[in-house]
């Protein structure tokens, strides 16, 4: 990771201007030397995700531009304040399945994330608005290609997981909740819904 200088608010980062020091002498940031943005691949309260290329192999990457006042939940990594998300991302890059997080940058007002962008993918949102209702057969190849990645770290993430699917959110609201793994459920589960998050978790039925 590489502090770097200020993107403005909202701003198109394919269109952020070199740093200009008190000589006058344009030098890129690394992150404009390192990569090429291009467009828009999506929008959204989450930020601007963007199409890209690591310049030196042209490996196609997915530049996501996270504004600091959009982030909703923080974390410690190395002894910095980041995005909770760079950290749950590292945490699982060892999982053949997700999306490899291969460089992130801090710039006074956001972060910008850089992860591998496969060839030949989609949202799965975009591709069922995009084509109506799944056929039980790709329906079946997705959610194998889900449930195999999902079934990899250990049992607590399950729970985190599971809790997701069911409920739409993480089961956890403060920071001793998770250190402590200790959920806080918010919705009207079932009876063996919650029993089964707190096993994953490593609590007694």
């Amino acid at each position: 990771m590489r502090s770097q200088s200020c993107v403005p608010l909202g701003c198109d980062l394919r269109k952020v201007a070199p740093i200009k020091p008190k000589d006058g002498v344009a030098r890129q940031p690394p992150f404009q030397q390192t990569y090429t943005v291009g467009k828009v691949l999506g929008k959204g309260g989450f930020g601007t995700v963007y199409a890209g290329v690591r310049n030196r192999d042209r490996l196609p990457v997915a530049v996501k531009h996270v504004l600091k006042r959009s982030v909703a939940s923080w974390g410690l990594l190395n002894f910095q304040r980041v995005p909770l998300e760079v950290i749950l991302l590292k945490d699982v890059q060892h999982i053949p399945g997700v999306v490899k997080c291969l460089d992130w940058y801090e710039r006074q007002d956001s972060f910008i994330l850089v992860l591998e962008r496969p060839d030949n993918c989609i949202d799965l949102f975009d591709y069922i608005s995009e084509r109506g209702a799944l056929e039980e057969r790709v329906a079946r190849s997705f959610f194998k290609q889900a449930a195999t990645t999902a079934c990899r770290p250990p049992p607590g993430h399950w729970a985190i997981l599971l809790y997701d699917m069911v409920c739409g959110n993480i089961p956890f609201e403060e920071d001793h909740q998770i250190i402590r793994a200790q959920p806080s459920f918010r919705g009207s589960q079932s009876a063996e819904v919650r029993d089964l998050i707190r096993r994953c978790l490593g609590h007694p039925a």
